[in-house]
């Protein structure tokens, strides 16, 4: 099942990167691009949740995270937790841009 929804967002997200591409303003200049970032960041999340499938679990306070793919390793789950920072970097770079379009 979360293998479908992980195909279903790469293929929804090539399909926006595609139409960034080939249709979007030339106008929106570094705008394209940074959409451009955002795209690819959500394909490769994709791609990582389904090859690594992550999974959690509680106990009272307590919430543990877990791969169903790799059980005894710890590093791709821990380079999947990572990666869900990488969408707050890019916020606030998106932040930066508009700030310093709209000074201009």
């Amino acid at each position: 099942m979360i293998f479908s929804f992980s195909v279903l967002g790469i293929l929804l997200n090539s399909l926006l990167l595609v139409l960034i591409i080939y249709s979007s303003k030339p106008q929106l200049g570094n705008y394209r691009n940074l959409l451009k970032v955002f795209t690819l960041n959500d394909i490769l999340m994709a791609t990582l949740h389904a090859i690594v499938r992550p999974s959690s679990f509680s106990s009272g306070s307590a919430l543990g995270v877990f791969s169903y793919t790799y059980p005894r390793d710890k590093h791709p789950l821990a380079l999947t937790c990572g990666w869900y920072t990488v969408p707050f970097t890019l916020m606030n770079i998106n932040f930066l841009h508009r700030f310093w379009s709209v000074r201009r």
